[in-house]
């Protein structure tokens, strides 16, 4: 009965948006799941539920196109590579083989003193975006992603045709960083790309919390970790929800590691669009509409807001 829903469903929702940028690739990305890509009046694109939904059901999970733990973690390490906690008592980078072997397709195989130049300069000023475009810079490198891999993505536009002076500096530390590593990467690895990308990344990345089970914690290691969450990640189709201050999905980290797992928060309805929240939504409405302005460029007007501040403009 699902499949057949969701087969009607998805014909009369492909006439609707097949005609949109990049709806092909988003609805490939959509593909078997509940949930559609689609125009919204306001904020361009985003997600749509297929098929009702029912309160506390996974919606969908992703894995992160890439990630990065916090930077200044202290005891509370995670895996370089899929953020799952380490333990507090042994130095390692990985929690496992696994992990291990495939960080060498998106991390540098042996550091050098322009790499250590670049993370430290990122890690001192508490910076994660570059970090994560050094890992997509080396996927292009050895063939994991595409140099458009981001490009579906939204992004600030006046970033891309103004690059701040910090991005070229760390675009200049990268370069140098991957010359030294023995990637020829001047031909592509351009500042515009370097700039595109961070654009997309500071626009849809993800703080990860990942719950820590595996030891108990001081009262300093679980402010530390309140603050810091595990790390950071970027995921594809996620991204394509938009905001609210009253969501109808979670978006929570239940398998130990960075995979995101996004939940109905209450029953959906067919055709409701998807939202998340980009902040915590249990602060006053003025801070809220502030830190959005702030980090995303738009003025927030859910319902939550306009019943709040009894505005409509």
């Amino acid at each position: 009965m699902y499949a057949i829903a969701r087969r009607a469903a998805l014909k009369a929702w492909r006439r609707l948006f097949v005609s949109q940028t990049h709806s092909e690739s988003w609805l490939s990305l959509c593909a078997g799941l509940p949930v559609i890509a689609g125009s919204t009046p306001k904020a361009g694109r985003g997600l749509y539920a297929l098929v009702d939904l029912d309160y506390a059901a996974t919606v969908f999970t992703a894995k992160p196109l890439v990630c990065t733990p916090a930077s200044s973690s202290g005891t509370l390490r995670s895996c370089l590579y899929c953020l799952r906690p380490l333990p507090g008592t042994r130095a390692q980078q990985y929690c496992s083989e696994r992990c291990s072997q495939k960080a060498a397709e998106v991390l540098p195989s042996s550091l050098t003193s322009s790499w250590t130049r670049f993370t430290d300069s990122a890690s001192r000023r508490g910076f994660v975006y570059p970090l994560l475009a050094a890992q997509i810079a080396l996927g292009v490198e050895n063939g994991v992603f595409t140099q458009r891999v981001l490009e579906p993505l939204c992004y600030a536009r006046g970033a891309v045709t103004d690059p701040p002076l910090a991005w070229k500096e760390e675009h200049r530390l990268l370069l140098e960083a991957l010359r030294e590593s023995g990637h020829d990467v001047a031909s592509w690895m351009t500042v515009d790309w370097y700039a595109s990308v961070l654009a997309r990344l500071h626009l849809n990345s993800f703080r990860v919390d990942i719950p820590r089970v595996d030891m108990p914690l001081s009262l300093d290691a679980l402010a530390q970790q309140a603050q810091n969450g595990s790390g950071t990640a970027v995921y594809m189709l996620p991204s394509l929800l938009n905001h609210s201050c009253e969501p109808n999905i979670d978006a929570v980290w239940r398998d130990g590691d960075a995979t995101l797992t996004l939940a109905a928060r209450r029953d959906i309805a067919a055709g409701e669009e998807l939202n998340i929240t980009y902040i915590d939504a249990g602060l006053p409405a003025t801070e809220r509409r502030q830190l959005l302005l702030n980090g995303y460029g738009f003025v927030c007007m859910c319902p939550a807001c306009v019943d709040e501040l009894g505005d409509d403009a």
